[in-house]
């Protein structure tokens, strides 16, 4: 993947770690989640993150520059109850994004959390269907009292992918119209 990157590019700046499992997974409790479920969310999840960032920091770090942005959620803020193994990736993610910041500065490297509330797509609509009071329940919790659309995340991710966050890295940036998690 890298190396096609800087094929096709003549070198790699950018790396956004979105890929993940479980943000619309049904509700289990801790007791119930098995060991096989549980390292499924970590491989894909954290191991995945952790892999494109070790593949991506020698083709950064020649260039002295790169910009890395890793997805983790505002589940690890509110402990949304009864999906601890996707919770504890997204945490995990927080968590690697600091330390990979404080050790890959010295590079040039920058690394964030985008961390978005609950979006609103398809699948999440038809879930919230059947479990009435959910969706009213979700935008309660928002200052601004609406559903939060994947076009609305590309302007921070723009901005942290671009020299205008060049004096960002370490960070946790939250899009969700303003959750509470007190």
């Amino acid at each position: 993947m890298i190396a096609e990157a800087e094929r096709q590019f003549g070198r790699l700046d950018i790396l956004v770690n979105n890929a993940a499992i479980g943000s619309n997974i049904p509700p289990i409790a801790i007791e119930e989640i098995d060991t096989a479920l549980w390292d499924e969310f970590m491989a894909v999840n954290v191991r995945g993150t952790f892999l494109c960032v070790k593949a991506a920091i020698p083709a950064m770090r020649r260039n002295n520059y790169g910009k890395i942005i890793n997805l983790s959620s505002t589940t690890m803020l509110s402990g949304l109850s009864h999906r601890l193994h996707y919770v504890t990736t997204k945490g995990a993610i927080a968590a690697m994004t600091r330390s990979m910041a404080r050790e890959l500065g010295a590079y040039g490297i920058r690394v964030n959390s985008l961390a978005p509330g609950l979006v609103m797509n398809d699948s999440v609509a038809a879930a919230m269907a059947g479990r009435p009071g959910l969706h009213e329940f979700v935008l309660n919790t928002r200052a601004i009292k609406k559903d939060v659309f994947a076009d609305e995340l590309v302007g921070t991710l723009i901005y942290l992918a671009s020299p205008d966050s060049d004096a960002v890295t370490g960070q946790f940036l939250i899009v969700d119209n303003g959750g509470d998690y007190t």
